[in-house]
């Protein structure tokens, strides 16, 4: 298998230092992909047929087939390059489309049980297009919770001077952990890959001796992504359920 990670995180190490298996986080990421790929699969399948996504007595919300097909199409796409590019980043920004993609067929079912056609009321039930896109938004957390455990680990050694004395510094990972975590509390894709970050972050202290700091502002990242993400995960699990036309004037 080919080590995802750049060439600057493959220089030697101290002994020290705990071994980084590469190869291990790779399969949990990719198998969060894979899941991702089936969650887009689904969204596809859910365009052929009725096409129905909600339904309440003889009335019916359904969507076209292009809408569907088109988004389902883009995610496998995007997850496919994420899976087969040998690069950390590819993973990284498959963690970010993961989040995407829940939040995207949860949007899709949530629309259509607010629609104008329908009573407020306990009567509207999720059609069969709509059970895909549900199961696409399950495989989509569940392969993004995969994904995150096996973040990649792309720590680098610590700097050193012309003298072989080591120069420490901050991570950037970590700065750029709690920016995004932060950035999710107005935009809520962010939070997975303020997580991914802080993944890293944690991975370049520890390969860089303690030489790079910024543990605490990745520790925060870390926190407020993960809140953010469960949070979000389980407000939109609990509106594919009971959403109704209602919603629009909360």
């Amino acid at each position: 298998m080919i080590d995802p990670q750049p060439a600057a995180a493959t220089a030697p190490r101290d002994p020290n230092i705990a071994p980084f298996n590469s190869a291990r986080h790779d399969r949990l990421c990719r198998v969060g992909l894979w899941l991702g790929v089936l969650s887009a699969a689904l969204c596809i399948t859910a365009g052929f047929g009725e096409r129905i996504v909600a339904e309440q007595g003889t009335k019916t919300e359904d969507l076209p087939a292009g809408a569907f097909i088109g988004v389902g199409v883009t995610f496998a796409v995007l997850f496919g390059l994420a899976v087969f590019l040998p690069y950390a980043w590819s993973r990284i920004t498959g963690i970010g489309l993961l989040g995407a993609a829940a939040f995207a067929y949860g949007v899709m079912v949530t629309v259509a049980r607010a629609s104008d056609l329908f009573v407020v009321g306990p009567g509207i039930k999720v059609g069969s297009a709509g059970l895909m896109l549900v199961l696409a938004f399950a495989a989509a957390c569940a392969g993004l919770t995969f994904a995150l455990v096996g973040a990649p680990r792309i720590g680098r050694p610590a700097r050193r001077g012309p003298d072989g004395q080591v120069i420490p510094g901050q991570s950037g990972y970590a700065v750029t952990s709690l920016v995004l975590s932060l950035c999710a509390l107005a935009v809520g894709f962010t939070a997975p890959l303020g997580i991914a970050f802080a993944v890293a972050a944690f991975d370049d202290n520890t390969r860089s001796g303690g030489a790079r700091g910024g543990r605490g502002m990745a520790v925060a990242g870390l926190v407020v992504g993960i809140v953010i993400v469960a949070f979000s995960a389980l407000i939109m699990a609990a509106l594919l359920g009971s959403a109704d036309p209602s919603i629009k004037d909360g």
